[in-house]
């Protein structure tokens, strides 16, 4: 068996972006883990998440993350910590997935001249007040 000491399982230093995604297409990111040390007998071996948030529509599996991770309202990144252990050997690393791909709202409004006038009219006097309601939708706010 290789040895454990100085190590671990871990290929990438705490606080490292293991990818950055696009809302709504299915992936899986592999985790940085040297598997090597384990050759012996993977059966002792484990990883699991312990703290922070996997993107929304993601898990945790074997020795990958997949899914699909749900819209975003902006770009956003998770910051999350797992645990490899393999035969009482512990280490835990922090890792960041963002996530991207917010999208523009789509317009309610017809285009073209607005009837802001008296009347629905396409115009206004002088100094005349205007009050005349825009209306956008938000598709991620329609899915929830």
């Amino acid at each position: 068996m290789t040895s454990l000491a100085g190590t671990g399982f871990w290929t990438q230093f705490s606080g490292h972006t293991l990818q950055t995604l696009v809302e709504g297409v299915t992936t899986t990111v592999d985790l940085p883990l040297d598997l090597t040390v384990v050759a012996d007998d993977s059966t002792l071996y484990t990883v699991a998440h312990i703290s922070g948030e996997l993107p929304l529509g993601m898990v945790l599996q074997d020795n990958s993350i997949t899914g699909t991770p749900r819209e975003v309202a902006r770009e956003t990144a998770y910051k999350f910590v797992l645990r490899a252990t393999y035969n009482n050997v512990i280490n835990d690393r922090t890792f960041i997935i963002n996530v991207t791909g917010p999208d523009t709202p789509t317009w309610k409004t017809p285009t073209g001249l607005l009837p802001v006038g008296q009347n629905d009219t396409f115009f206004i006097l002088d100094n005349s007040p205007i009050d005349f309601r825009l209306i956008a939708e938000d598709i991620s706010k329609l899915k929830n």
